[in-house]
């Protein structure tokens, strides 16, 4: 006895893995990391963010860092390491926080997790704003007497160059 043939797009979904399979399979950045995070026991700066302004920031600090500016940001996280031990390790160690400010880091709980460890450890505190944003009532008390530059409101060299300007050279190295 013969079996009838399957349908055409039978077979081609049959080749298509299945919704579960494309949910749960390992996803690659959306934007690759741009060098390595610093570390080591030199003073760098500690880089907050969303990881929706993921390429915004990451052409910031790549400039920052081709100015041999320490730098570390969450891409630097080992495999196997726990997340918030590693964040909170990286912050207590920083001789400056900078927060790169959007409506996207108002969201993010990690962020104001962030903000809220380095305020409460007496960190240095930069605030760059990607786009213009407004910080809510506990925002304002909390980064409301720091440094901010708006990005949104430079060209990429005044940008850059007020940053040179502003970041401690003990950084540098």
């Amino acid at each position: 006895m013969r079996f009838p043939r399957a349908p055409v797009q039978a077979a081609a979904a049959a080749k298509r893995p299945s919704l579960l399979s494309r949910l749960i399979a390992p996803r690659k950045p959306v934007v690759k990391p741009p060098f390595q995070a610093y570390r080591g026991t030199r003073p760098y700066l500690f880089a907050s963010y969303s990881h929706r302004n993921m390429r915004d920031v990451f052409a910031i600090i790549r400039k920052i860092s081709g100015s041999r500016f320490r730098v570390w940001y969450d891409e630097g996280i080992e495999p196997g390491n726990e997340w918030p031990e590693e964040v909170g390790r990286a912050l207590t160690g920083c001789r400056l926080f900078v927060v790169f400010m959007s409506p996207e880091a108002m969201e993010s709980r990690n962020v104001r997790n962030e903000i809220n460890m380095a305020t409460s450890e007496n960190k240095a505190v930069m605030v760059v704003f990607l786009r213009p944003t407004e910080l809510s009532e506990g925002m304002k008390l909390q980064l409301g007497t720091v440094q901010f530059l708006n990005r949104h409101e430079m060209t990429e060299a005044e940008f850059h160059a007020k940053v040179e300007r502003v970041l401690d050279p003990a950084l540098r190295g």
